[in-house]
């Protein structure tokens, strides 16, 4: 029995159309980013985000990124070789000196770990004086639709199962997939300044034949899950949640049946060719300074 590495269901390479190369030279200007010489990106992943970075970072800024999974370390270090240092860290322990870094940057890290203010201080204890904290995670609680019809049993029950779950997670004191909604009044309670919040204008707009920049991965993802039968974060990992959020086992059973007739109606759809949506999504991007003394 293999074990799954930490979020690999969602690592796909549809993640790799989530920014629009005009939205992040805007934020490179907002962040004054031609003065950075050297940027630590935490939670890499599979360097996606890291990769969003470099198209916006002077050329010879120094660029670290860590995760605490060994395979991940090792893909995003073959994808970029030497122009990215890639190390094994858990985000609660950096293995740098205090401040090293005069950009310290993540992309849907905080909304996983169990202690985000931990993680927070620990970010500002690499950060130099003046530096940049910046991080881009979302708000999984905004629900947004497509073309598949849901009576209102049908909504309530996936709604239900999703608030629940989320309740759940947090209660258990793993993460909180909304955590971007409260993020900048947490910054301030670590003492950044100048905090800014803007939102990503990037919508994952899927319409037929599906042939526009990241539509095919992002059907292929839609594909895999009613394949796999993976609805919000797979059966028992759901399952979980939803109990430890106050939910009934009874319940559970009936909105999960719910969720996973939707998972079918969709991939008939997309067959079809009548599937559509404006994929809108909720990614904030904030960001605060740590302060000169």
């Amino acid at each position: 029995m293999t074990t799954e590495k930490h979020s690999e269901h969602f690592l796909t390479d549809a993640r790799s159309f989530w920014w629009n190369k005009d939205y992040l030279e805007l934020v490179s200007k907002r962040w004054e980013t031609q003065n950075v010489t050297s940027v630590l990106d935490i939670g890499c992943g599979v360097g996606d985000w890291t990769a969003a970075l470099l198209t916006i970072l002077p050329e010879g800024t120094k660029v670290c990124a860590v995760d605490r999974e060994p395979a991940w370390v090792q893909k995003t270090q073959d994808r970029f070789g030497h122009r990215v240092l890639v190390q094994q860290a858990a985000a609660e322990h950096l293995p740098f000196p205090n401040a090293s870094f005069d950009l310290v940057t993540c992309q849907t890290l905080l909304i996983h770990v169990s202690d985000p203010k931990h993680v927070i201080k620990e970010m500002l204890r690499v950060l130099k004086p003046g530096g940049l904290l910046a991080v881009a995670e979302p708000s999984n609680a905004a629900q947004t639709r497509d073309s598949i019809y849901l009576s209102l049993n049908e909504a309530s029950a996936i709604f239900e199962i999703g608030e629940i779950s989320e309740r759940g997670k947090i209660a258990l004191v793993e993460g909180n997939n909304s955590l971007g909604d409260v993020l900048p009044g947490l910054f301030a309670e670590c003492g950044l300044e100048n905090i800014q919040t803007y939102t990503g204008d990037k919508a994952m707009t899927l319409v037929p034949p599906y042939s526009g920049p990241g539509q095919s991965e992002a059907i292929a993802d839609r594909i895999r899950d009613a394949d796999t039968n993976f609805f919000m974060f797979g059966y028992e990992q759901t399952k979980k949640y939803f109990l430890a959020g106050g939910g009934s086992q009874e319940d559970f059973e009936r909105y999960w049946k719910i969720g996973l007739e939707n998972l079918k109606k969709v991939k008939e759809a997309i067959l079809n060719n009548t599937y559509h949506c404006a994929g809108g999504i909720v990614m904030y991007l904030i960001s605060g300074r740590k302060g000169l003394i």
